[in-house]
Parts: structure tokens; C-alpha cells; sequence
């Protein structure tokens, strides 16, 4: 696996798992001196687990019913920095949708795991760029994931993989993006690739297999800015066969 899935993948676990495990002490003998002091300045620092509706109405401006905006998970943005072919995470966004159907979001900036600053603002599915200092963006619709197609509902299955990529090549690149949507039954990716200073992005669509997730395949198009399908490739969700997403879309973009 090279250098750059290695770290997208590393990405997307962390982005999964992060605030929710706490971190064991390996130094069980270091005991006394320091440990309350430590303990203490962890619990100063402000987390999507311990952030409070009055220091968000601070952070935002706004004293809203903050409760209503984390009833589903959230769409996190992750900015990254290409180093010596390697990426760095530069920061996050969990943008979380109001449940009532407003079109008001969230958005909670973080980093390393912890709170920056928040906002209320509307979410249309993207996010500004502006003044941000990156070379990828990824996103994860994480509340999509249970909207994902099944293997069953697409009569697919990974025996006829080739086949069934050929069939969705032949029968939707070149067209619109919704045409392919239509036929997966899903209208949201679980994931979003972009690359600064190119207008193609790449999307991910699951096809949830009734082992479990981590036996499911991704569906990954490349599209451009007038909904456009460029290209269209199946890999492996999860495991050293799954094709770099960013590499992908690089090589489009030249």
C-alpha cells in the first residue's frame, strides 16, 4: 500500500474513531507529580464530547437549540497537505445538519481533535475554500452510510465484479452524474474527494455487502463541474487492494 492510501485510510479511521475511545496510560509506574496537572489541562481543552450548548452560543453568537444539530452525525471536511508524497491533516470541519430540515448547519472547526471555533451557517453540500492553505480536501458523509445500496438490491456480487464494472462504464461515463445516482439508489456519496485547483471531484458510493462493511466494494466516479461522469472504477472498501481515491483523481486532473 503506498504512501498516500496509507494515510488517506489512516484519515478516515481517525476521523471515525476520534473523542470516542480514551487514550490507556502505558506508563503505569509514572504515578504523583504531574498526573492531575495533566489531567486537568486535558479537561480545559474543548471537544466535540464535552463542549457545551453555552459555549457554543459563545463560539457562534447564536443562543440556538444546539441539541436539535447533533441528533445525526455529522459531514466532517478534512483539509490535508501533500509532504514528500504523503498526507498531512491540516485541520477539520464537523458540520452537523439540523434535524428540523433547515437548511441552518453547525459547523465546528477543529484541530488535532480539538475545538476551534464554531458557526451557524447554511450547508448546500460544499464548503468554502477561501483563505485555507491545502492541497486535498476529503469528506465523509458519515450519516450515509446506512443509505449505502446492498449487494442484493444491485444483484451484485464480487465474483462479477469485472462484469458489473464493464456494465456501469459502458452505461453511464459520459453521462450525468444523476443518471448513475438513479441507479444506485443513493443520492449522497460516502465519500468526496477534491484536489486544489482542479474542478473534478471524485465520489464514493458503497455496495454494502451482507458480510459487513469491511467485505463491501466501493463504486468511486470522476466528474466534473457540469455533472459529468469522466470515469468510473470499482475497487475494495477496505484492505490493500483499494485503489488511492486522491491518486485517481490526480491523474485526471493532468
Amino acid at each position: 500500500m503506498n504512501r498516500l492510501l496509507k494515510t488517506a485510510v489512516l484519515i478516515m479511521t481517525v476521523a471515525a474513531i476520534a473523542g470516542c475511545q480514551p487514550v490507556a496510560d502505558t506508563d503505569a509506574g509514572v504515578q504523583g507529580v504531574g498526573t492531575e496537572e495533566t489531567a486537568a489541562e486535558e479537561s480545559s481543552i474543548l471537544t466535540l464530547d464535552n463542549i457545551t450548548d453555552e459555549q457554543l452560543a459563545e463560539l457562534t453568537g447564536f443562543d440556538a437549540d444546539f441539541k436539535t444539530y447533533f441528533e445525526k452525525g455529522p459531514t466532517r471536511v478534512t483539509f490535508l497537505k501533500r509532504e514528500n508524497e504523503a498526507l498531512k491533516p491540516l485541520g477539520d470541519i464537523a458540520i452537523f445538519t439540523n434535524a428540523q430540515a433547515d437548511s441552518t448547519a453547525l459547523y465546528i472547526y477543529e484541530t488535532d481533535g480539538a475545538v476551534e471555533d464554531a458557526r451557524l451557517d447554511e450547508f448546500t453540500g460544499s464548503v468554502s475554500t477561501e483563505g485555507v492553505e491545502y492541497d486535498c480536501m476529503f469528506y465523509s458523509f458519515g450519516s450515509m452510510m446506512e443509505k449505502q445500496p446492498s449487494e442484493s438490491a444491485l444483484s451484485y456480487t464480487k465474483e462479477d465484479r469485472q462484469a458489473f464494472e464493464e456494465t456501469l462504464v459502458t452505461e453511464f461515463e459520459d453521462k450525468a452524474l444523476y443518471e448513475l445516482q438513479d441507479y444506485l439508489g443513493v443520492y449522497v456519496p460516502l465519500y468526496r474527494y477534491e484536489i486544489k485547483d482542479s474542478t473534478l471531484k471524485l465520489d464514493t458510493y458503497m455496495i454494502v455487502s451482507p458480510v459487513g462493511y469491511t467485505a463491501s466494494t466501493d463504486v468511486n466516479v470522476i466528474y466534473d463541474e457540469t455533472g459529468a461522469i469522466l470515469s468510473i472504477y470499482m475497487c475494495d472498501s477496505y484492505g490493500p487492494e483499494k485503489i488511492d481515491p486522491f491518486e485517481r483523481l490526480y491523474e485526471a486532473a493532468e
